[in-house]
């Protein structure tokens, strides 16, 4: 209680003044305000908008195979761990196989995304920090689900560190293998992490006694591989496994990064004048906080190598010192994305794990103003970092709802895209729907996948698409995946085939990673009409 004093016939007397209330917020108050937040964003600027006919179509190809019952890698190729497929395929069999479904799933993880964005970061950063963090989020409009994964593992580790449960190893090992269901290279990260946090707390206190060290990095690899097994032995049963070890692993892992690299733009000069090696177009100024973006996890992730780094040479092996460090570890790990793939949009699947670690280190900055002296409005400048990111994700959600506003009508739905695409793939898809029967057999070459999806017309191959990834496999035994796939097109009596730059896949022509497919089209098909990027092709 405050004390004042009054005057009152000559003498001083105590008068008591209450403390001043402080407004107790409920714990689910914020999650509630963000969830809001993200749905009515998103909903605004993203929901149903845009269409990435490769990559997202690939997705929904493959979803809608296994939907109707074939069995991956065996039947349908892709070089992906198939959780989230089955998941999107699952949907499909309960509400019907539609574009919806698909962006009502992508809503549900972009808003769990944001929700554990502010999850970790309340736990590790000052909480005007935590809230920037998750709208940044909220303003990028992204769903990646890997990495809603990883960062669900990363939580779980976060409270393991701060209570060392041995309970809470079992379940960050669980989610482990669940983040390897859906993205083999995120459950190698997160697996990292787990033994890495468990590693380094052993060096720091008791590098000595290594049976406790085994014993808790036995529970997380019994949750990964009681998550990873089954669906391993289901493989088995299905006749798949080695084509699913081949497709997830080698290619993966080593042909992919051979042939699919992108680097990052050389540091000089510092502002660009072209990042379209990068997937970024634009002024100078948006070229140099792009470049600014790619370069930003690994400075992040050095940052706090060195602030950690110096904490636990010193031998504290404090709480907070010990939640950060799954974080870290993971954040370092995932830089392998980008190593991989320094684009735009990679970065933006990366970027939330970066912007959680970056909140705790511009918390770390504020602490020390604040014991140094510093007036607490200089502090709070540890925001404005997170506000520009902020303000630049207004500005390009505001600029894609501007461009993305043509609807393309299609027989699975709605989406709306820019008003080139919606003329030209909308012409495009009319002419198939008016040309090929229900029901009938398409091929589409070499990475268009999409079409199969949005036209409803089957594709006879296993190959959804075919991109230089796909090099040596093609080319083994003598190209017997090539003749395997154009017999199957003879076999279908495939009338029609839709093509879409042939002459430059990634860098690469067709006919010098396929030959025996690119002269196989040359020889039995011809162009029928154009229609801007996409050219659709009859059986001579």
């Amino acid at each position: 209680m405050a004390q004042t004093t009054t005057p009152h016939a000559g003498a001083q007397i105590a008068v008591s003044t209450p403390p001043r209330a402080r407004l107790a917020v409920p714990r689910w108050a914020p999650y509630a305000l963000l969830t809001l937040a993200a749905f009515g964003v998103y909903s605004l600027a993203f929901y149903g908008r845009g269409l990435d006919v490769p990559d997202e179509g690939l997705l929904l190809h493959v979803a809608e195979r296994l939907a109707g019952g074939q069995v991956p890698y065996r039947d349908v190729y892709f070089i992906y761990t198939p959780g989230f497929q089955y998941l999107l395929a699952g949907l499909f069999r309960v509400f019907g196989v539609s574009l919806g479904v698909e962006h009502a799933l992508l809503l549900a993880v972009h808003v769990a995304l944001v929700l554990v964005v502010y999850a970790l970061a309340a736990r590790l950063a000052w909480r005007p920090l935590a809230v920037a963090a998750a709208l940044v989020v909220i303003a990028g409009g992204v769903s990646p689900y890997r990495t809603l994964a990883g960062l669900l593992t990363v939580l779980a580790l976060t409270h393991y560190a701060e209570s060392e449960r041995r309970a809470g190893l079992l379940v960050s090992g669980l989610l482990v293998g669940a983040s390897y269901l859906v993205g083999q290279e995120i459950g190698l990260y997160t697996l990292g992490a787990a033994l890495g946090c468990l590693g380094v707390t052993w060096l720091v206190r008791s590098p000595l006694a290594v049976t406790p060290l085994l014993g808790r990095a036995a529970l997380v690899l019994a949750g990964a591989a009681a998550g990873v097994l089954p669906w391993v032995v289901l493989s088995a049963v299905q006749g798949a496994l080695p084509a699913m070890l081949d497709d997830t692993l080698r290619v993966t892992f080593f042909h992919q990064p051979r042939y699919m690299h992108v680097p990052l733009p050389p540091l000089l000069p510092l502002v660009p004048d072209d990042l379209a090696t990068n997937v970024v177009w634009g002024p100078p100024p948006y070229l140099f906080y792009v470049k600014l973006m790619l370069y930003l996890p690994l400075a992040t992730i050095a940052a706090a190598a060195g602030v950690l780094g110096a904490r636990l040479l010193c031998h504290r092996d404090d709480r907070r010192t010990r939640q950060a460090l799954p974080l870290a570890l993971f954040g370092a790990l995932a830089l392998g994305t980008l190593a991989f793939r320094a684009d735009y949009y990679h970065l933006r699947q990366v970027l939330p794990v970066t912007l959680v670690l970056l909140a705790w280190l511009l918390t770390q900055a504020r602490s020390a103003l604040l014991e140094s002296h510093w007036p607490r409005w200089a502090a709070a400048c540890s925001l404005l970092p997170l506000a520009v990111i902020l303000a630049v994700n207004l500005g390009e959600a505001a600029a894609q709802r501007a461009q993305l506003s043509a609807p393309l009508a299609t027989a699975r739905g709605t989406v709306l895209v820019d008003a080139t695409t919606a003329r030209d793939l909308g012409g495009l898809l009319r002419d198939l729907a008016a040309r090929t029967a229900p029901g009938e057999a398409i091929y589409v070459a070499p990475a268009e996948t999409a079409i199969y999806f949005l036209a409803d017309r089957p594709n006879p191959t296993r190959f959804g698409q075919l991109v230089p990834t796909e090099t040596e496999v093609l080319r083994e035994r003598d190209g017997a995946r090539q003749r395997a796939l154009t017999a199957a097109l003879d076999a279908a009596d495939v009338r029609w085939v839709v093509t879409a730059n042939l002459d430059n896949v990634d860098g690469v022509p067709f006919a010098d990673y396929a030959p025996l497919i690119a002269g196989y089209l040359e020889e039995n098909f011809e162009p029928a009409a154009r229609y801007g990027y996409w050219t659709l092709q009859r059986r001579r």
